[in-house]
């Protein structure tokens, strides 16, 4: 499956590498080691992982290909596609893709889900999964975290009201609601005024505030939460430090930038 997937400024968009289940998109499973381009045009985001991908259109349509065993493509079947196909709907805004589940807003601020729903990882009341959108409880959503490629079961989003919202598995307190209680409808993460949030492995979170502090929840196995200890944490705690301006992660590990240009891990 693709390590990159540049989207070009003319709008076309490129893959390369591995093809099981027609992951590049190329309307083929061969394998390639140059790249090859996707059919269409006025591409202008893209999303994707090991499995399947999300892509973005400069009209607001949204498209996917890939493997389809949860309905992750969004087309009311679980039949994998090796070349993109259009998702029902229009005025899609952003889009956020994992192996299990795709999420994506629209320009009325309503966000959609669709894929596997163990755990009630797709936030919309039941544990039932869904080959086409479905739409998450409330209005002027403005932020996906990016769940990235790992198995992740639980999501968050941002409204525009600076509030934190989470839902799914709660193992390790990753939905950061002060309990390890599973959610499979949103549940808002105490605290106002955050900015950023970075989903940044299966079982913890980073998120940043617009005082430029920095917050951490979840596993903490390895040190990932940044709190110089081992200790899982099920609401969020602040990371030493101010002025952080960017985050990102993966599995057991954190990223962070500062205002003034260092960057940061744990």
């Amino acid at each position: 499956f693709p390590v990159t997937i540049p989207t070009l400024t003319a709008g076309s968009l490129w893959t390369w590498g591995r093809n099981n289940n027609g992951g590049l998109g190329d309307n083929t499973t061969i394998q390639r080691s140059s790249p090859v381009q996707v059919p269409g045009v006025s591409w202008s985001d893209v999303s994707t992982n090991d499995t399947h991908s999300l892509a973005l259109k400069s009209n607001g349509t949204l498209w996917s290909w890939g493997v389809n065993t949860w309905g992750t493509l969004g087309v009311n079947d679980t039949t994998d596609r090796s070349s993109p196909i259009q998702i029902p709907g229009t005025s899609w805004s952003d889009i956020v893709s994992n192996r299990l589940l795709s999420l994506s807003l629209k320009s009325d601020a309503t966000l959609w889900v669709w894929g596997n729903n163990g755990s009630g990882r797709l936030g919309d009341g039941t544990v039932t999964d869904r080959s086409s959108p479905v739409q998450i409880p409330g209005t002027s959503w403005c932020l996906i975290a990016d769940i990235g490629s790992v198995n992740s079961a639980h999501s968050l989003a941002l409204k525009t009201d600076g509030t934190l919202w989470s839902w799914g598995q709660n193992q390790y307190g990753e939905l950061g609601d002060s309990t390890v209680t599973q959610r499979s409808s949103p549940v808002q993460v105490p605290g106002f005024s955050w900015i950023d949030v970075a989903g940044t492995g299966a079982t913890n979170t980073l998120a940043r505030k617009s005082d430029g502090t920095l917050w951490s929840w979840g596993l903490n196995n390895a040190g990932q939460l940044g709190q110089n200890n081992l200790t899982y944490r099920s609401s969020p705690v602040q990371i030493p430090g101010t002025s952080w301006s960017d985050i990102a992660g993966g599995a057991r590990h954190s990223f962070a930038r500062k205002t003034d240009g260092t960057q940061w891990l744990s």
